[in-house]
C-alpha cells in the first residue's frame, strides 16, 4: 500500500536519480553485470557514480561521509635512478624507494577504502530501492488514488450495511 507513494516521493526528491542514470549501475541493476567488482577500472572512469567520480560527479546522500583527502591527492612520484654511481647515491635511492613504497601503499589503501565504502553504500541502497529511483510519478500517484477511493468506498459500504443490519 505504501509502495506507490514511497516510490513517487523518492523520484520527486531526486534521491538516486544520478545512480539510476549511471550506465555502470544500470548494468548491475539490469543483470548484465553480476557483481560490483566485475566492472573494470576503465569502465568505472566513464561512470559518474563509480570509482573516483563517485565523490566528484555523483549526487547521492551519505557518500561524502566516506570521502578522504587522498581522493584528490596525486599519486606519489616514483624515485628516479641515480645518475651518479656512488654508494651515497645508491643509499639515498634505497631510502627514497622505501619511502615511495610506504607512500604509494598508504595512498592506494586510503583511496581504495573511501571509494569502495561509497560504492558499497550506493550498492546496498540500489539493491533494495533501484526501482524507486526512476518511476512514472503521475502513474504511481494515480494507482495510489485508486486505492484511496476504493478504501473510502468500502468504508461507506460497510457503514451502510451496518445501518441496515
Amino acid at each position: 500500500m505504501t509502495k506507490w507513494p514511497f516510490e513517487a516521493l523518492s523520484s520527486l526528491s531526486g534521491v538516486g536519480t544520478a545512480v539510476a542514470k549511471d550506465p555502470c549501475w544500470q548494468d548491475i541493476t539490469s543483470g548484465k553485470v553480476k557483481d560490483l567488482d566485475d566492472i573494470v577500472e576503465s569502465r568505472k572512469k566513464q561512470c559518474d557514480c563509480m570509482g573516483v567520480n563517485v565523490f566528484k560527479k555523483c549526487n547521492f546522500p551519505g557518500i561524502l561521509e566516506k570521502y578522504n583527502s587522498f581522493i584528490d591527492k596525486p599519486e606519489p612520484k616514483q624515485p628516479k635512478q641515480p645518475e651518479v654511481q656512488s654508494q651515497e647515491a645508491f643509499d639515498q635511492f634505497n631510502k627514497d624507494s622505501k619511502k615511495y613504497q610506504e607512500d604509494i601503499t598508504e595512498w592506494n589503501t586510503k583511496r581504495s577504502k573511501a571509494i569502495s565504502e561509497a560504492e558499497g553504500l550506493i550498492n546496498g541502497i540500489n539493491e533494495q530501492f533501484s526501482n524507486a529511483f526512476k518511476v512514472d510519478v503521475p502513474k504511481h500517484l494515480g494507482v495510489f488514488a485508486i486505492f484511496i477511493v476504493a478504501m473510502f468506498g468500502l468504508t461507506l459500504l460497510v457503514q451502510k450495511i451496518k445501518d441496515f443490519a
